[in-house]
């Protein structure tokens, strides 16, 4: 498979840019910011986010309003719980993936990148909807570089490889995002 490849399946962009405009207006979700009152946004931090699906335990932090935060022993594959902000347009997106996990809307700020990193164990790939992007926005493998477009369409990624992200532009970088299971036909 493509380290990055356009997938056949399209989704109503402008339909889930409304979803998200409006939870960002939901006191109840937080405005990008936690239940306890702080907020994720602090001045230094490379992204921002909720998470879509969470671990079984329902571990604090990971709630539906915090980025999805790592926890050691824990696999990326416990990450199918929902979450209350999986509602709406974005839950009828991802009833259509069954096998999906670890999902979670993200954003990059910019001028900031993603250390290198891999985001799954072997046999997966990530699920990428660019909400919102610029050309300046980039993927790296190794020496090469990817830009996923707001076309609508949903990307995947070969995560399990190392790579990293970074914002050249000048908006914020929002992707809906989750892990799916490779299969032999990297079908959905």
């Amino acid at each position: 498979m493509d380290r990055v490849k356009r997938s056949e399946f399209k989704i109503n962009l402008e339909k889930l840019r409304s979803w998200l405009s409006n939870l960002k207006e939901a006191p109840e979700y937080g405005s990008w910011k936690s239940e306890n009152g702080k907020t994720y946004l602090k001045k230094g931090s490379k992204y921002f986010g909720w998470s879509v699906f969470v671990h079984s335990d329902k571990r604090p932090g990971v709630n539906g309003c915090l980025l999805r935060k790592s926890y050691p022993g824990i696999l990326h594959t416990d990450f199918k719980n929902k979450s209350k902000i999986c509602y709406g347009y974005l839950e009828e997106i991802l009833k259509q993936f069954p096998r999906a996990f670890r999902a979670s809307i993200i954003g990059l700020y910019p001028g900031f990148q993603y250390l290198p990193h891999k985001d799954a164990p072997e046999d997966s790939f990530r699920m990428h909807i660019a909400i919102q992007t610029n050309p300046q926005c980039q993927m790296k493998y190794g020496n090469e570089y990817f830009h996923i477009p707001a076309d609508g369409f949903i990307w995947m990624a070969k995560t399990d490889e190392t790579h990293l992200a970074f914002n050249l532009g000048n908006e914020p970088r929002i992707h809906l995002t989750w892990q799916m299971p490779m299969t032999k036909d990297n079908d959905f």
